[in-house]
Formats: structure tokens, sequence, C-alpha cells
């Protein structure tokens, strides 16, 4: 999600100095090693292993037709280095969405893992908004990591995005997508006594969506 290049002299933020240790740490290696459609690392979505199918049976609720699902996008994403709260705006394209928008709100991330003198590695979530050409919207969750990294650099993240609903045509819409964020250098920025991490970066999505 956050870099800034030749940023391996900085002081990293109480957050990143400070790594969850036991418990949570071990519940988030197991959860990333147990889930559904885990791919191995690189491993690009839709291709090989990994990919989500159409279940046998749809979830409780879910109406329509099983659809796979591929779409790619660029984005900024900001991130509050003392909160690790964050937030990401872009734009794609999607086989059943045309050109669209897409919206990470409410995200928040944490350590999951620290190597000496300054490697992170982080958890992190957010809620879903995107927004079809025709202004139709889905709504979901995603969950992701990062792969080991200096704070201030590039690096790519893993996850999944659970579709759990939507407007128009995606009214009652279930899906699951296997994510992976290619995340580019950025820069720190100032802004009202707070240090933000603005970054870049490419998403890409597949899998599949009922509705």
């Amino acid at each position: 999600m956050f870099a800034q290049p030749g940023a391996t002299n900085l002081t990293l933020p109480r957050q990143l100095r400070k790594p969850r240790k036991g418990a949570d740490h071990d519940q988030a290696e197991g959860d990333r090693a147990r889930r559904p459609g885990a791919r191995a690392r690189n491993a690009q979505p839709g291709v090989g292993v990994g990919r989500p199918e159409c279940p046998t049976s749809p979830p409780v609720g879910a109406e329509g037709i099983c659809r796979s699902w591929h779409s790619t996008g660029t984005g900024t994403v900001r991130l509050n280095t003392q909160t690790l709260q964050f937030t990401a705006e872009g734009t794609g394209i999607g086989v059943h969405t045309g050109k669209a928008f897409l919206r990470f709100s409410d995200g928040q991330a944490r350590v999951i893992g620290f190597t000496p003198p300054n490697l992170v590695r982080l958890a992190a979530e957010a809620d879903v908004t995107v927004v079809a050409a025709n202004g139709d919207e889905m709504y979901g969750h995603t969950t992701f990591t990062t792969e080991e990294f200096v704070l201030g650099s590039a690096h790519q993240d893993e996850g999944q995005i659970t579709i759990t609903g939507g407007s128009g045509r995606f009214e009652g819409a279930h899906g699951e997508l296997d994510t992976t964020m290619n995340v580019t250098p950025g820069t720190f920025v100032q802004q009202d006594g707070v240090t933000w991490m603005i970054s870049q970066s490419t998403l890409t999505s597949a899998g599949y969506v009922i509705y």
C-alpha cells in the first residue's frame, strides 16, 4: 500500500515499532494459510491455483446467475502513519461493470510481523464500494496482508473481497474475489499534524459474483 523511495533511514511510527505478538499474530498467519483460494506468493488472480469458483450450493439469500469475474484498476492509497487507518480510490475495467469506480473506506491496518531493524508486515481490512458505468453499485469487504517490506518501499499485497450486496442489477449480490495489489513507491505528506503515506497501486481481482 504505502511507499517512498530511499526511506530506509526513516524512524518507524510507534504503531510499526510495536507489533502485536502472540495469539493475534498466530491467528493471522493461520487464517491466511487456511483461507479458501489462498495462492502461492506472486501468483496472478484467476491463473493457476486459488481462483474462487462458483459454489455448488449458493449462499443463503443469493439469487441469480453465478458469473465469472475479472477486473483490473489503478488508484491512490492514503495511510495515516499514526493510526494505520487508510482509504483508497481509483478506477478500472470489469467484465460486468464496464468502466468502474472503486473505493476502500474505513480501512484499518495492524502490524502482524516485525523484523529488526525496519521490516514490517501488515494485515488490513476495509469496506468496498464498486460503482459500475451505469451507476449500479456493489458492496463488500476486503481483507489482505502485505509481504514483508521496509516502510517507504514498493510491495505486493494478497487478499480477498467478499461481495455482500448492491443496488440496481447488483441488488442482493454475493461473491468471492481473490485480489493482488501491487504498490509503487510513494511520498510522505504532512497535513494538519498528521503524516500521510500516499501511494499509487494497481489492483487485479478474479473470482465469481452471483446476481
